[in-house]
């Protein structure tokens, strides 16, 4: 009976099936992509690490991100019993620059002789490396090399410093994709600014050593504010965190539930155009059991087809992503370009998630299959029965409420900064729900909007009247072609106004940060991850500048312990606080006193408030801090501890600054000290920017990481295309009769083609509209989740260029999907399909 009645038909209908696989894929394909995108990453990181430890099974780290292990550390871990070498290192993310200024960022090794106890000896002499030579003897890859050419140099915390005498070595070439350069131990210490200070300590141990009870020695030896991890785990300063997370899996989620709609409506109008074989089927003494489940396995074939094609298709759509955002999260934090991993879970799970989605779409029109009335069906009395208007508002009224609760709880999670751990699972749980609700309420929507829309049309003739009268008629298709197209444009107003917001609230924040003040480095405003800051000679040459009232270094750490990571950073500011308070003191006085104030999101995970002593771990130790107050701050997305220059010396030393704010003397503006520190020409990577620059140069840094989402609205797009070519494609084939007669009437081909076209523009249209106004409910909840997520609530702003931009793409994108089914109708033969009128 299946074979009879589902495989044979997929085998008759190969266009119904493969726009189901295609609709299934799409969605899978983002889904897959996503995950895809996120392991590479971590996959990626542990590439390297391994690499970079070679056959050494432990390595030994400290708690900061930079220069986190005390130099006693190596000699600690070298008395273990069962350890046969311990070699310091140094890792550093360094720029190098080739002649025509192009750049590129790698990952600066240094190590002594101790090396060869993990590579074999090579005839190291340690005498023969001076650390002082001013050209700093240096190895490179082979692909590096070539690259650069001549005349390059590599940008470190001292200056500039030449590649003229770099050796080569073919070997490199394997890490970090040719990305590294290797320096003697105490000349990267220097030119990287670690002081004495080291950055890991790789560990061989004895042979026959137990790794488990070695690597328990040695964090008894080291103390337990470091770490001892294997070849390949991450440091917690180096999980990923931060909103990217959350909203590449609120977008993957949202693409498989619009490709279920899809499956949905296509399983819907097949079965409805096969009623009559399911009534004779069920004549002849097949139980409603085996048809239930042969539709539902008929979709899960399906939704399994899709899962392949999207596991295929996600592979490339995660190379996409990767691209898009590699070079601004990644090289320049951390030195590393990543690539793609192919997971084999992955794609299993983009399988299965196809199947499971193909099944559960089905599981509504199999049930409407069970209640066929045979007698009715076999003499082709049966009318196929839409939701009457009134239970389709009442429908409508339940989504919009829904969404209004999820939505209320969506703010309630952000209430008081969301210091409360439960907070965040709620805001999480609320954005998407509000998403999924709004959503299906576009598609709600539609019909009844069309229905009224229909009222002035009565009076006029033409394909526009047939084609309006024809989506309210059947509200179902209706609703998922207005749904796929809305939730795109929904998706593009979203980030239309995240972007403005994001500017907005930089502008604001650092605005007020940098109270009047000029603002210098050699660094851009959102990469503070290299080595190359600005230089003592720089800071020294500032300080004595006519102009200068002083110099505030701006100084700070990535810190990691069991809980995750956090940064810790030097702070000062003059005039009111930059961020809004939310509990106990916030207040310059308080730091003076030598307490700290810490963001949303670091309260939260540690259960912080004002009076509470946090626990910073530095690298002789864990020190106590008392907490004055918790104000919202999106640095470090609300995971950072200000303290001030005083307390922050204390905890990790002279660390060079990231960058510098020059205060003006009485009578000198801005502008002023900005010019004169561009004139002097201290430093030819010297950036100054005056407190208005800055803030624009910062924003439009942070806007460039929601490209990955732009992305993402551009496939969804193509899943409208998707959706909108196999609605009209499959409403063509059912409604053969009803459009014969219309031909027969005088309906010619061409204005049966026009109406075809003009029932996509119209159904496209409205849910553009709908999407647009759905918008303002999903960025009312992504504000608050933002509180959660971030630190911060960000202005509400709406941009009606990219509302109108997403919804002309909609429309097109949906006009290019009609015009092949639009065909097709205009060449339909009119008496075959009035025969048996």
């Amino acid at each position: 009976m299946f074979r009879l009645m589902h495989l044979r038909q997929l085998r008759r209908q190969p266009l119904r099936a493969t726009l189901a696989v295609v609709a299934l894929g799409a969605g899978a394909a983002i889904t897959v992509a996503t995950g895809l995108f996120l392991t590479s990453i971590d996959e990626s990181i542990r590439d390297v690490l391994r690499e970079l430890s070679g056959p050494a099974p432990l390595r030994v780290v400290g708690p900061l991100d930079r220069a986190g292990l005390d130099a006693s550390v190596t000699e600690q871990v070298s008395g273990v019993d069962g350890v046969e070498a311990a070699v310091p290192a140094v890792h550093a993310v360094a720029v190098a620059e080739r002649r025509d200024g192009s750049q590129v960022h790698l990952l600066a090794v240094g190590v002594d002789c101790r090396v060869e106890a993990l590579i074999g000896p090579f005839g190291c002499d340690q005498r023969s490396l001076d650390p002082r030579r001013p050209d700093a003897p240096v190895l490179i890859s082979a692909s590096l090399k070539r690259w650069l050419g001549d005349r390059a140099v590599i940008r470190t915390d001292t200056g500039r410093v030449p590649l003229g005498n770099a050796a080569v070595n073919d070997t490199l070439d394997e890490t970090n994709q040719g990305r590294v350069a290797v320096y003697e131990l105490a000349t990267a210490q220097r030119l990287f600014g670690r002081s004495d200070r080291l950055d890991a300590v790789y560990v061989q141990p004895e042979r026959g050593a137990d790794l488990e009870r070695l690597r328990s020695r040695i964090a008894g030896a080291v103390g337990d504010w470091n770490y001892v991890l294997k070849r390949d785990e991450l440091a917690p300063w180096m999980e990923l965190n931060g909103p990217i997370l959350p909203l590449l899996g609120f977008a993957g989620l949202l693409a498989l539930g619009l490709s279920g709609l899809l499956v949905y409506n296509i399983v819907a109008l097949s079965l409805a155009e096969r009623r009559r074989d399911l009534a004779v089927a069920g004549a002849i003494g097949t139980g409603q059991g085996t048809i239930t489940s042969g539709i539902l396995i008929e979709a899960g074939l399906l939704g399994l087809a899709g899962g392949v094609l999207g596991a295929v298709a996600g592979i490339w759509v995660a190379r996409l992503l990767v691209d898009a955002s590699s070079g601004v999260l990644f090289e320049q934090s951390i030195g590393l370009r990543p690539t793609v991993h192919v997971s084999v879970w992955m794609l299993v799970l983009g399988v299965v998630l196809g199947g499971v989605t193909g099944v559960i779409a089905a599981v509504v029109p199999a049930r409407r299959a069970r209640r066929l009335d045979l007698a009715a069906e076999l003499h082709g009395r049966a009318v196929q029965i839409e939701d009457a208007p009134r239970r389709a508002l009442v429908r409508l009224i339940l989504l919009v409420a829904a969404g209004g609760l999820a939505l209320l709880g969506s703010h309630v999670a952000q209430r008081n900064g969301a210091l409360e751990p439960w907070q965040s699972s709620l805001g999480s749980l609320s954005i998407v729900l509000t998403s999924l609700f709004l959503l299906a309420a576009v598609g709600a929507a539609a019909p009844l909007l069309l229905r009224i829309l229909l009222h002035p049309l009565r009076a006029t003739a033409g394909p526009l009247r047939v084609a309006v009268s024809n989506l309210a008629s059947r509200p179902r298709r209706t609703s998922v072609m207005a749904a796929t197209v809305g939730a795109s444009v929904a998706l593009a107003c979203v980030l239309g106004a995240v972007i403005p917001a994001i500017r907005g609230t930089t502008e604001t924040d650092l605005g007020k940060a940098a109270g009047g003040r000029v603002w210098v480095s050699t660094l851009p405003m959102n990469n503070a991850g290299a080595s190359a800051r600005p230089s003592p000679r720089v800071l020294a040459a500032l300080e004595s500048m006519p102009g200068v009232a002083r110099v505030d270094p701006n100084r700070g750490v990535s810190i990691g312990d069991d809980l995750g990571g956090f940064g810790v950073y030097a702070s000062v500011w003059t005039g009111d606080p930059p961020f809004r308070r939310v509990a106990g003191e916030v207040s310059a006085e308080a730091l003076d006193r030598g307490d700290a104030l810490i963001g949303t999101s670091a309260a939260r995970s540690r259960g912080v408030r004002p009076g509470s002593r946090l626990r910073i771990p530095t690298p002789n130790g864990f020190v106590g801090v008392r907490v004055a107050g918790i104000w919202a701050t999106s640095n470090d997305n609300g995971y950072r501890v200000s303290v001030s220059p005083r307390v922050f010396g204390d905890l990790f030393g002279e660390e060079l600054a990231e960058n510098l704010w020059l205060v003006p003397e009485r009578g000198v503006s801005a502008d002023e000290l900005a010019r004169r520190v561009e004139a002097a020409q201290l430093d030819p990577d010297l950036y100054v920017r005056t407190p208005e620059e800055a803030s624009a140069q910062l924003a439009s840094e942070v806007g460039d990481q929601v490209a990955p989402f732009w992305m993402l609205q551009r496939l969804l797009l193509f899943v409208a295309l998707v959706g909108s070519l196999s609605t009209l494609l499959l409403v063509g084939v059912q409604r053969r009769r009803e459009l014969g007669v219309l031909g027969a009437v005088g309906f010619g081909p061409g204005g049966l083609a026009r109406m075809t076209i003009a029932e996509a523009i119209a159904a496209a249209l409205v849910g553009a509209v709908l999407g647009v106004a759905a918008s303002i409910g999903l960025f009312e909840a992504l504000r608050n989740a933002s509180a959660v997520a971030v630190g911060i609530r960000p202005p509400f702003g709406f941009d009606a260029i990219a509302a109108l931009v997403a919804t002309t793409l909609g429309l097109g994108v949906v006009t290019a999907g009609a015009l092949f089914p639009a065909w097709r109708t205009s060449r339909m033969q009119i008496v075959e399909a009035i025969r048996d009128e």
